[in-house]
């Protein structure tokens, strides 16, 4: 239905940090998505997207690949949080930011 096509459409950011986090040490994941962020900016990719040009290293394509996998995360649960607010509150709503429970990570609905 459109109603679930209108729910998908997130911008991904998977290294936002909640104002509210409580998590003062990165956890062994975040480190890595870090790590992996540090990589594609010192090779001048901006956008994950750009990571699997084959001109690049495998390393840039894997760094991308990880980023790309935590994003999917995010996305996947800001799409049922997205599904169960409409389920409770049906009407025009626009929906909120969703944050992830960790913290780290944040879909941003697209607006219409």
């Amino acid at each position: 239905p459109q109603n679930d096509a209108r729910l998908v459409r997130h911008t991904i950011f998977p290294l936002a940090v909640s104002p509210n986090r409580t998590v003062p040490k990165l956890r062994l994941k975040e480190r890595k998505m870090l790590n992996a962020a540090r990589l594609l900016i010192s090779r001048n990719v901006h956008h994950t997207g750009q990571a699997f040009n084959p001109m690049l290293e495998e390393d840039v394509h894997e760094s991308a690949g990880f980023l790309l996998e935590c994003a999917e995360e995010v996305a996947k649960q800001a799409v049922a949080a997205a599904k169960r607010k409409h389920t409770v509150n049906r009407g025009p709503q626009p929906d909120p930011p969703y944050v992830h429970p960790d913290g780290l990570g944040m879909a941003i609905p697209a607006a219409q």
